[in-house]
């Protein structure tokens, strides 16, 4: 089978007009953009469906419902999407490289949630680490 990832991809959109962001880091403006369904169709439309790829797109800082729109089953933007919602359960204050213990029960519910979201309605991909995190038995298994 042949595919492609897609790093981040739900950030390839952007608000045009470029607005100030004084209370943030700005994510707000070009995560899910306003055109990124848009040009994942494009893409899949001239690219993805006519070689027969399948498509893995990872997803940044988005939600449940943008995921089962970026992957539904019609295929018509892509195959499957991943998230780092799971990954975040050990995050003391937000702090990706500090270690905490992992709370295994937000971990359980992140899962139940996503898997649960999916459902019939996209495909949802599942990882537990790759080149943007620590490594997972360093953090979970210690």
């Amino acid at each position: 089978m042949d595919g492609l990832r897609l790093d981040v991809v739900n950030l390839i959109s952007k608000d045009q007009d470029f607005p100030h962001d004084p209370d943030g880091d700005g994510r707000r403006f070009y995560t899910d953009g306003p055109r990124a369904h848009a040009f994942l169709r494009e893409m899949n439309r001239d690219v993805f469906t006519p070689r027969g790829l399948m498509t893995v797109g990872e997803m940044s800082s988005t939600t449940l419902e943008n995921c089962q729109q970026y992957a539904a089953l019609d295929g018509s933007e892509l195959s499957m999407t991943f998230n780092f919602h799971h990954l975040k359960v050990d995050y003391p204050n937000g702090e990706k490289w500090t270690l905490a213990k992992p709370d295994y029960v937000a971990l359980k519910t992140l899962f139940r949630h996503w898997q649960q979201g999916m459902h019939n309605q996209a495909w949802n991909a599942l990882f537990w680490c790759n080149h943007d995190q620590p490594r997972i038995v360093s953090r979970f298994w210690r």
